[in-house]
């Protein structure tokens, strides 16, 4: 891990900290939540959501000296637990064409980023959300069979039958659940990730709008592409790390190095790694340059891995096997 930071530490010079203030009424998306900007009299800045009826109110206040940075203070009463938003500070930084709040705790661990967007919280959502359901699969049905799988876009393709698929919201929200129109999957069909790939069960609308399962056996799928890894996508878009158990956050967050051919002295990493196709590794590790997307995504899973266990939601499967709640 030291190792890690360190080389971390090297690539951070590439970030661009702006000396610039947080434009009143702009809206910024943290992964769950979309946020309103309104500057205060007093100078500070209030980050305001709704979001299924509760409110969350972050107050940041200018740091004297320090241009772009602020102090934070949660000022609303429905979190579960206030001390993970004691002593935060924020950086305005921006980078590739992104514009960011990075929002580190006192150990200056990146808890949180607030992105800078014009876009309504379905498209920004979804964005988000679609490149980590895309992917070429080997799958297992409930009987056995084996047939491919590829869910890209707009359409997912069955044992070599492609039909178009709509994704069924909750307030904006995607429920994992893609509703294919034709072909060997015509229904619904319900996404809940592995490290491997996804268990899929087959389910129904209910009476309120939510989707209960047919029945408890899972089409299982496991990551089939030779071409990129499983954890492609925390190369694409900034990622949400809860759900993940924390064995599968380690691996996804030195994917995002094994990319570029980052070369791992962890014997169970370099063999992981090493055995995968589309992996090449760096001539040096001094040769490997991280995008802003994926820093932030290396940063906000080291935070992720630190947490106990007792407060991390899991919602990931073992391929095959229904997680007992």
């Amino acid at each position: 891990m030291k190792k890690l930071a360190l080389f971390l530490s090297c690539l951070a010079v590439a970030w661009s900290v702006q000396a610039q203030n947080i434009p009143n009424g702009s809206t910024w998306f943290d992964g769950f939540n979309m946020y309103e900007a309104t500057r205060q009299d007093n100078g500070k800045i209030q980050f305001y959501s709704m979001n299924e009826g509760e409110e969350t109110i972050y107050e940041l206040a200018p740091i004297s000296g320090k241009s772009g940075q602020y102090s934070i203070v949660l000022t609303s009463d429905t979190v579960s637990d206030p001390g993970d938003f004691l002593d935060l500070t924020a950086k305005m930084m921006q980078q590739d064409g992104i514009t960011a709040l990075a929002v580190y705790n006192k150990d200056n661990r990146l808890t949180d980023l607030f992105e800078k967007t014009d876009k309504s919280l379905y498209d920004i959502v979804f964005e988000r959300w679609r490149p980590t359901i895309m992917g070429t699969f080997s799958c297992k049905s409930p009987d056995g069979g084996t047939v491919g799988i590829i869910v890209g876009e707009k359409t997912v393709m069955v044992a070599g039958h492609a039909a178009r698929y709509e994704v069924p919201t909750l307030n904006g929200y995607p429920l994992d659940v893609l509703d294919v129109q034709d072909g060997p999957w015509k229904g619904c069909w319900h996404f809940v990730k592995t490290a491997e790939g996804f268990n899929v069960y087959k389910v129904t609308m209910n009476e309120y709008g939510l989707y209960d399962e047919v029945d408890g056996k899972p089409w299982v799928l496991t990551w089939a592409d030779p071409d990129k890894g499983r954890w492609d996508f925390a190369s694409q878009v900034i990622i949400r790390t809860s759900g993940y158990k924390k064995s599968t956050l380690r691996v996804m967050r030195n994917a995002i190095l094994a990319k570029h051919g980052y070369v791992f002295n962890s014997p169970d990493l370099k063999q992981l790694f090493e055995s995968q196709l589309w992996y090449e590794p760096a001539g040096n590790n001094a040769s490997v340059k991280l995008s802003f997307i994926e820093q932030m995504n290396v940063a906000l899973i080291q935070y992720a891995e630190s947490k106990n266990d007792g407060t991390w939601w899991v919602s990931e499967e073992d391929p095959g096997v229904k997680r007992e709640d």
